[in-house]
């Protein structure tokens, strides 16, 4: 099985679940481990939430477990029921953390709107504004890191 997913940069991608498990009680589970999350972890887990919806019907419950490495290896409980309530939370961590990717850098560092305005004083306006959206965010926020070290 594969679930299909927009990777960053919007290109489609796919990747395999970890494990299925079907509990006594009659709950299905798509299992990802972690050991090492890369930057598309995030989409995944969404893309297999979404999964686990639509294949949900009343008599079978499908549900995601997002099973960090490090969590595992602390884990104390023996049923997969007290797994999943442990790792609740760092799932909802990870699908926070993509809410905030696309925010800038330092969020201006607590700045005046004047002082964010002159970015441009360290770089030609023309050049700035003839570069697309994600470049010229990622000149804005390099600009405000070099502008953190100086005051440093």
């Amino acid at each position: 099985m594969r679930i299909d997913y927009l990777a960053n940069g919007d290109r489609l991608a796919f990747y395999t679940p970890d494990f299925f498990i079907r509990t006594i009680d009659g709950h299905y589970y798509l299992v990802e481990t972690k050991g090492r999350e890369d930057r598309d972890v995030p989409l995944k887990a969404k893309a297999a939430i979404a999964w686990c919806e639509a294949a949900s019907s009343e008599a079978v419950p499908w549900h995601y477990l997002y099973i960090p490495q490090g969590l595992f290896e602390r884990m104390a409980g023996d049923t997969i029921a007290e797994l999943a309530r442990a790792c609740a939370p760092a799932l909802q961590n990870l699908l926070q953390s993509e809410e905030f990717q696309d925010l800038p850098l330092f969020v201006n560092l607590g700045q005046s709107d004047e002082e964010v305005a002159t970015v441009d004083s360290l770089i030609d306006p023309a050049i700035l504004n003839a570069l697309p959206s994600r470049y010229r965010r990622a000149a804005d926020q390099a600009i405000m890191l070099y502008r953190f070290f100086k005051q440093s």
